[in-house]
């Protein structure tokens, strides 16, 4: 119907000149315009990698309901072997009261899912601001009018789509060897091919409650944001919780493991320029200076020596900016435009 075909077409115009699209629509009942929906959303995850859409409905049953319909397209047009994942996942977020402030009280979120083989998902769930914080991409707001707080939805859609619109790669790393007593959370930004550090924070490995506080906030207010942990000695238990409830976005490390590929890698990046911090912050520069190489054995070994500028560091934080860079092979779901 036309209808139909102008909301799966209306906004090819609009980026096809770069701009983000906004595209609201007066529905009526029984008109097929989450059916034309749906279509377009398959089309659009097909055609783009690595590019999530969130679908916020008035119930569960209804989000199911888009979800089954989006993989009966897929089916219908062949493409079922791009799926790679479809199904139910679960996510615990705070109770708001009516003016959108936490009640202290948890519930449980239900959200649909399917995943594409180029790093793209659909997403879709009831309409709660809460659940829609944690993720970002292109944003769909169903029976919006009939939400009981709709300022609050509508506020939270933003903030996804605007975060969205950049790329962020977190290293988590935990260090207590005694040499080195720090927790690292080391923000880039990714413009291909050069990483650029936005954020780095770090702290005595001491509170656990303050450190776990730290990694969740900022994991949901930049839902765009993928991030590898160190899962081994003491950050195993915080990296499982956070995989837990973070899911696919957070990718805990077996770090004793990979120390070798973390470690060639972050040498290249920097040979190459592509590892990229302010020149005014000598002691980040030194810390990546201080790791070492040689081979023994059969194989390469890399070690740490004192940073001169930063004792507090034992190339914690240059290990961290490893990890930023390992989070880069596991981003997916990176939206960019609201519609």
């Amino acid at each position: 119907m036309p209808h139909q075909i102008n909301w799966i077409q209306a906004e090819d115009a609009i980026h096809a000149q770069h701009k983000q699209a906004f595209a609201l629509a007066e529905k009526s009942v029984r008109i097929g315009w989450t059916h034309a929906d749906s279509f377009k959303n398959v089309r659009k995850r097909l055609r783009f990698k690595e590019r999530d859409y969130l679908f916020a409905t008035k119930d569960y049953q209804s989000a199911l309901e888009y979800v089954r319909q989006a993989k009966k397209f897929a089916e219908f047009f062949n493409f079922t072997k791009a799926i790679v994942a479809h199904g139910e996942d679960y996510m615990k977020v705070s109770r708001l009261d009516d003016q959108g402030k936490s009640t202290g009280f948890t519930e449980e979120i239900k959200i649909g899912f399917i995943k594409f083989d180029n790093g793209s998902c659909i997403r879709a769930f009831s309409a709660h601001p809460q659940a829609m914080a944690v993720y970002g991409g292109d944003v769909g707001l169903d029976e919006f009018a009939k939400h009981p707080n709709a300022r609050l939805l509508w506020e939270t859609a933003q903030g996804r789509v605007t975060w969205a619109l950049k790329s962020f790669r977190m290293g988590f790393d935990v260090a207590a060897s005694g040499k080195g007593d720090l927790t690292v959370f080391y923000v880039d930004e990714f413009q291909r091919p050069n990483f650029w550090l936005r954020l780095l924070f770090t702290c005595r490995t001491d509170d656990w409650h303050f450190i776990k506080t730290v990694l969740f906030a900022l994991m949901q207010e930049l839902p765009s944001m993928s991030v590898a942990g160190d899962e081994t000695g003491l950050g195993r238990q915080i990296c499982w919780e956070a995989s837990r409830k973070f899911g696919s976005r957070f990718h805990p490390i077996n770090f004793s493991a990979q120390k070798p590929d973390l470690g060639f890698g972050l040498m290249n990046q920097l040979s190459m320029g592509e590892k990229r911090f302010p020149r005014s912050e000598q002691d980040i520069a030194a810390d990546y200076f201080a790791l070492r190489k040689k081979f023994q054995g059969a194989k390469w070994i890399f070690s740490e020596s004192t940073n001169s500028l930063n004792p507090a560091s034992h190339c914690d934080i240059a290990w961290a900016g490893g990890l930023a860079s390992a989070a880069n092979n596991f981003s997916h779901g990176i939206g960019a435009t609201l519609g």
